[in-house]
């Protein structure tokens, strides 16, 4: 009898195991189906992601490289045109205020090259303090006038990923605009880091000087500085008998009502103060034909000689490192009793200079009064102190009827 209950109870148990693997193999089978298959795509980054760690990278390398403007830090992030631009630049923007939040900063972010979508780039100003964004918002119109078409954060479909508290200070510390034609690298780009000087600055007295600027005195004797200046006899000497492979030439810078109250010196050219640069810079389409050269040597004349310091200046600055100024200016030259006309024998050239000057405008028929001006005071005598046989045609620029 034992031994059958024993049986039995070993069959019961046999039994039951049986069940249980049974149903523990289901289980596990369950479970393997319900997981997904692998996707090796499944751990790719999206463009949101990539776009983000990009404005990342791209803003750490910005705040490093930062300049400072009284306690400011400013910078220009230049970066090309993409499809998706206005989020871009407001991850960045957000970036900047996260990374800069206890600290003064005022950043601009720009696209350029061809837009991949519409007519315009984009830049967007981001800064700590609104004041900041509302004194960049006025320069950038100013400067870029109709080229210039801001945006406003809230009229944008695109929003930002940041918790509303972020939005409400990205509101008033960001500003965004569509520029056309923006070029970020040769014209555009110093406009827009004046703006952001100017902006960053601490206001101050407006009947203080601003910090950093220059009066008129200082600056005069900057410029000089950088002159070898001539007296008024050795600028005639050096007229008379230039030095050879060295032309030479006398630029009366003075105004017309000053040249007929004062008197001239014959053999001077004149031109116009506000178009100098333009007559004696080599690389201009408007410069003069005899200004074919950097070497040339330009002595500039004025009324007593601080203007013409100034103009000496400007023209080294654009190359011409051998202009320079006649010290004291016509006052000092008609107190050396100096001649007022350039000596007529070392001309190569037969004839008054403006009077053929003046026939050769009459005959084309385009006379104008300011080359009327510029060509009034021009004699042979200038001409031979080029060291060359100069023609009317020669002091003419490339654009018909203008004359030096």
């Amino acid at each position: 009898m034992a031994s059958s209950h024993t049986d039995k109870r070993s069959s019961k148990r046999s039994v039951s195991d049986s069940h249980k693997s049974h149903h523990s193999s289901h289980s596990r089978s369950t479970s393997l189906a319900s997981v997904a298959p692998y996707d090796p795509r499944a751990n790719l980054p999206t463009l949101a992601d990539v776009r983000l760690e990009a404005a990342k990278e791209m803003t750490m390398r910005a705040i490093n490289n930062a300049e400072m403007v009284d306690g400011v830090r400013i910078n220009v992030i230049v970066t090309s045109a993409k499809k998706e631009d206005i989020p871009f630049l407001i991850d960045v923007g957000g970036t900047i205020q996260q990374k800069l939040a206890t600290a003064l900063h005022l950043f601009a972010v720009a696209t350029t090259g061809k837009p991949l979508r519409g007519d315009s780039n984009y830049i967007m100003f981001c800064a700590s303090k609104p004041d900041y964004v509302v004194r960049a918002d006025i320069l950038l119109r100013s400067k870029f006038m109709d080229r210039c078409r801001v945006l406003s954060l809230k009229d944008l479909e695109f929003v930002p990923q940041f918790g509303e508290r972020d939005w409400g200070l990205m509101d008033q510390t960001m500003v965004i605009a569509a520029l056309k034609n923006f070029d970020g690298l040769q014209f555009d780009l110093p406009a827009v880091w004046d703006i952001l000087r100017k902006s960053a600055r601490t206001p101050v007295d407006p009947m203080r000087a601003p910090p950093r600027s220059v009066g008129i005195e200082e600056r005069l004797v900057r410029a000089r500085a950088k002159l070898i200046r001539r007296l008024p006899l050795d600028a005639y000497e050096e007229l008379r008998v230039p030095e050879a492979y060295v032309p030479t030439v006398l630029v009366d810078i003075r105004s017309t009502e000053q040249r007929e109250t004062f008197g001239s010196i014959d053999g001077a050219l004149f031109v116009d103060r506000n178009e100098l640069e333009w007559r004696f810079d080599p690389r201009s389409p408007e410069r003069a034909i005899i200004v074919n050269r950097y070497d040339l040597r330009v002595i500039i004349i004025d009324h007593d000689g601080r203007a013409s310091s100034l103009a000496a200046e400007s023209l080294q600055d654009i190359g011409m490192l051998n202009a320079t100024d006649v010290i004291g200016g016509f006052l000092a030259w008609e107190q050396a009793r100096l001649p007022m006309r350039i000596p007529e024998q070392l001309s190569t050239s037969t004839g008054s200079g403006s009077t053929v000057i003046n026939q050769s405008l009459t005959s084309t028929g385009t006379t104008s009064s300011r080359t009327r001006t510029a060509t009034s005071g021009t004699s042979g005598s200038t001409l031979s102190s080029i060291g060359q046989n100069v023609h009317a045609r020669d002091l003419s620029t490339s654009h018909e009827g203008q004359a030096l």
